[in-house]
């Protein structure tokens, strides 16, 4: 037992010696920033989730303007992570955001807003029509939460992320 108990310490003592914190140039954006982030990673990743489950829904009560509304829907917030990847790297290497990368954030979560919006009052089933209702609450959250990241993340100075 004694042999564990002293391999268990010396363990937890490496750890520890090994998380001290680092000097760097900069933290990688304070708590605001990082709730934001957060945030709006969980609100696009809730809506592909929902808009998924709609597409798995019988193929009989939805028809095909509605299927690929989904689809488009589902691309744009793809884009979004993907655009969101890209920025979470640059900062985490101290890089300033790409310019790019916020537009590919807008412009995934509008086009995902629109092609929702037109699949409303196309499908019979209310459990569905329910779902692509909650659906468009969250990706419409997910607008807020990009501006969210946008205030919080953005050093004033420099117009650089945080």
């Amino acid at each position: 037992m004694a042999p564990f108990v002293a391999f268990f310490v010396s363990f937890a003592l490496a750890l520890a010696a090994g998380s001290a914190p680092t000097p760097s140039k900069r933290q990688i954006g304070n708590l605001q920033c990082n709730l934001a982030r957060l945030t709006i990673i969980n609100s696009v990743t809730t809506a592909k989730d929902l808009i998924t489950s709609m597409q798995q829904a019988n193929s009989t009560i939805k028809d095909i303007p509605t299927n690929s509304a989904f689809s488009v829907a589902q691309t744009g917030l793809t884009g979004v992570q993907a655009a969101i990847q890209d920025i979470l790297d640059a900062v985490l290497v101290d890089d300033p955001a790409p310019e790019v990368t916020r537009g590919e954030v807008v412009g995934g979560i509008e086009a995902a807003l629109t092609a929702l919006k037109s699949a409303q009052g196309t499908m019979k089933d209310g459990s569905l029509n329910a779902t692509l209702s909650k659906t468009l609450d969250v990706v419409n959250k997910s607008r807020k939460d990009a501006k969210n990241v946008i205030v919080n993340c953005t050093v004033p100075a420099t117009g650089r992320d945080e």
